[in-house]
């Protein structure tokens, strides 16, 4: 079996398990990307959790739960680029 396959299935089966659902989530757009966020608990400073490589923001989930113990978290998850063209 291909190594680049099996690397895939493990990433897939370690986010789906460890996805749960983070409340307070929002969308903006910023300097034309959309940003999905979710801002959690309260003090500073702001603790921000930025998601990549295609992984979803919940990801973060268990990880916001601790750091809303001590202080505020932020988990962010970019999106491709907002276009307003009147074509798309």
């Amino acid at each position: 079996m291909d190594t680049k396959y099996i690397f895939i299935m493990t990433m897939v089966i370690f986010i789906s398990s460890c996805t749960t659902s983070l409340p307070n989530k929002s969308y903006i757009v910023f300097d034309n990307v959309g940003v999905n966020y979710a801002v959690q608990g309260q003090g500073g400073p702001v603790v921000v959790l930025e998601s990549g490589f295609a992984t979803p923001m919940e990801a973060w989930s268990e990880v916001c739960s601790e750091i809303n113990k001590l202080t505020t978290s932020c988990a962010l998850y970019y999106v491709k680029p907002v276009c307003h063209h009147p074509m798309y």
